[in-house]
């Protein structure tokens, strides 16, 4: 228990300009969370791409995230349960200290994204290493992050954005705090052609177990 009050107080201590709070991270009632941005030229965990690795164009240019290791299917590296799912991602006008800064066009701007990749802890313990769900701990061997389900910087999850095409930085985000919510997809593609549609996720190799979202 001393263990848990120390690393959440370092957490509280780097967090001036976050705008969410609690236990998880919330802002609002909604749940938080960190993004990052990335681009790899991979077609991702959920097989969005052609053989041997190369990404489908929607996957690279559109709007599409890797969620952290937890909430993509922890310990699936590949067509984990979110696959294909959209989530609605809102600037809270907060980010992390030395990891970002605020968003150009403030609190409020909604973008939804689709799953389509992973961001393991493996290499990304400080955003991505939020601990596994407890059954899966014999799987992983015992080897189970004691953070109590957040990461570093006191979220439960977290978003890599592709920005392949320059997404984010059209968006004039840099690593901001969001909070996050699961959406219709083709609603969502309806509203903003970027959002990708069911219809091209059953283009990826991971489609046939996820037909419904």
């Amino acid at each position: 228990m001393k263990t848990v009050v120390i690393i959440f107080a370092a957490v509280v201590a780097v967090n001036a300009n976050q705008k969410c709070t609690g236990v998880p991270r919330k802002y609002n009632g909604k749940l938080c969370a960190s993004t990052t941005h990335y681009h790899d030229n991979q077609k991702g965990a959920c097989g969005c791409g052609t053989d041997p690795n190369t990404p489908f164009s929607w996957n690279m240019h559109s709007y599409t995230v890797a969620a952290n290791e937890m909430l993509f299917d922890s310990p699936k590296a590949w067509c984990g349960k979110t696959c294909g799912r959209c989530v609605k991602l809102t600037t809270t006008g907060g980010y992390v200290e030395h990891e970002g800064s605020a968003p150009k066009h403030g609190a409020g701007q909604s973008v939804v994204f689709m799953i389509t990749n992973e961001c393991p802890r493996n290499g990304n313990m400080k955003w991505c290493g939020q601990r596994i769900a407890p059954h899966e701990c014999e799987r992983e061997h015992g080897q189970c992050a004691q953070n109590g389900g957040l990461n570093n910087f006191g979220y439960a999850v977290h978003f890599d954005v592709e920005t392949g095409a320059g997404q984010v930085t059209q968006l004039g985000w840099d690593n901001p705090e969001v909070t996050m919510e699961f959406v219709d997809c083709n609603q969502a593609h309806a509203h903003n052609s970027k959002t990708p549609n069911i219809q091209m996720y059953h283009q990826c190799q991971c489609a046939g177990g996820n037909g419904k979202k």
